[in-house]
């Protein structure tokens, strides 16, 4: 009897810090499951496709401003002193072929433009990929720290029927 006795008290002994020790664990898989929703999940998406938004428009607007400056280099030659503006020194090709310069400059524009929209719904095609890649692997850890949650309350309550079950043996063994 005394024998059993001891471990009966050494196994009430050893339930509470397990019981400790899972309900840390549950608290943890609750603040997992309120944290880890999608909109959290893939906030460093929102910010990597502002900057590449960003990185594609100041590339176009680069791009449009060279396309100018060489067009007026082409239509005015160069401009002469620091008050100059394209428009009020005369121009340095005739009117058909600052025409053709202005049609060319025109078709360079329109290129530029499609080249910027193509890049920008690649990004978004790609943001959306990454998305749904996140969104997906999200959920599978949501799912399992909502059984680790189940898991870890289910053997608290057993820990507390084991542990009832003890004490009520040790006091008949008394």
């Amino acid at each position: 009897m005394p024998d059993s006795a001891a471990s009966i008290i050494w196994a009430l002994l050893l339930v509470p810090p397990n019981f400790f020790v899972l309900m840390r664990v549950r608290k943890r898989a609750q603040e997992r499951i309120a944290l880890g929703t999608d909109s959290a999940a893939t906030a460093h998406l929102i910010e990597e496709e502002k900057c590449t938004t960003l990185s594609i428009v100041r590339e176009a607007a680069q791009r449009r401003l060279a396309a100018t400056r060489d067009c007026e280099h082409k239509v005015y030659g160069r401009l002469s002193g620091p008050g100059a503006r394209p428009g009020t020194e005369p121009a340095v090709l005739s009117p058909q072929s600052a025409a053709s310069v202005l049609k060319k400059f025109d078709e360079h524009l329109a290129s530029i433009e499609e080249t910027k929209q193509r890049k920008q719904q690649e990004l978004r095609e790609h943001i959306e990929k990454e998305r749904s890649r996140i969104t997906s692997a999200n959920r599978r850890l949501q799912s399992g720290h909502r059984f680790i949650l189940i898991s870890s309350l289910a053997t608290q309550i057993w820990l507390a029927i084991v542990s009832t079950f003890l004490v009520y043996s040790l006091f008949v063994l008394l």
